[in-house]
């Protein structure tokens, strides 16, 4: 029989435990270093090529390259700055109006509009029984 005493050690293993294609324990993606070390690159050489003083050229690039780095590393919204940048140009090339019907297209005349604003008065309001308030400055 087992000992009513013995003690039983559980351990929690935390899900990215064996996550690979991360740095630092899974806090940065692969590609999310890859694209920040792009950009600090790219910021930071010309401002290395400068013709200032040492000083001026490293307060420089923590300005600049330092929070790109940054940047790059966080990305948005969990996904990498390329692939946000993809899916925002997918996005306005593929964006559109959920809703209308296309008919709404053929009645774009102004009678048209003023029917279908009409339609979206509650009944009240389109058989006349109750007027829309008037401002003080209007009347």
């Amino acid at each position: 029989m087992a000992d009513k005493n013995e003690n039983q050690n559980i351990y929690v293993i935390p899900p990215n435990f064996i996550e690979s294609g991360t740095f630092f324990g899974g806090m940065f993606k692969f590609r999310n270093a890859i694209e920040a070390g792009i950009l600090a690159i790219g910021v930071g050489l010309p401002v290395i090529n400068l013709n200032m003083p040492l000083t001026t050229r490293i307060i420089i690039i923590c300005l600049t390259a330092l929070p790109l780095a940054l940047f790059g590393l966080i990305g948005i919204s969990g996904e990498s700055l390329s692939s946000f940048v993809i899916i925002f140009f997918k996005f306005l090339k593929n964006r559109r109006v959920v809703g209308k019907d296309a008919d709404t297209k053929e009645q774009a005349s102004s009678s048209g509009v003023k029917k279908n604003r009409q339609e979206a008065l509650p009944s009240a309001l389109r058989a006349g029984i109750f007027q829309p308030l008037k401002s003080e400055a209007s009347g």
